[in-house]
């Protein structure tokens, strides 16, 4: 006898929060589906039409993309999003890694 699959189709909660503050600024709910990196730059924005003003953005590495990153670096946020696999091991030597982190702006 064949098993059935459950299937559950759920929803993620991004939230952007004031770390001074502790209070949650931006909301996006999306579906379970739906990738996580899509959600970042909808919160930035958010925030700075209320009038927010992000200075470091900090998340797992599901959040981690060329658009965040092309974002902050417009912006002048520091991005602390832990970085993908393939951003910062390559396997051809001739080709660097795209990440790199600043120094200067710690």
């Amino acid at each position: 006898m064949q098993e059935r699959k459950k299937w559950f189709y759920g929803y993620k909660t991004h939230v952007s929060l004031n770390q001074k503050t502790g209070l949650t600024t931006s909301v996006l709910v999306s579906t379970g589906r739906s990738a996580d990196c899509t959600a970042s730059t909808f919160l930035l924005s958010d925030d700075m039409k209320k009038g927010v003003k992000p200075t470091v953005v900090t998340a797992d590495k599901a959040y981690d993309d060329s658009e965040l990153q092309m974002f902050c670096g417009k912006h002048e946020i520091f991005n602390a999003v832990a970085l993908k696999d393939t951003r910062t091991n390559c396997k051809n030597p001739r080709i660097r890694p795209v990440a790199v982190l600043r120094k200067d702006r710690l």
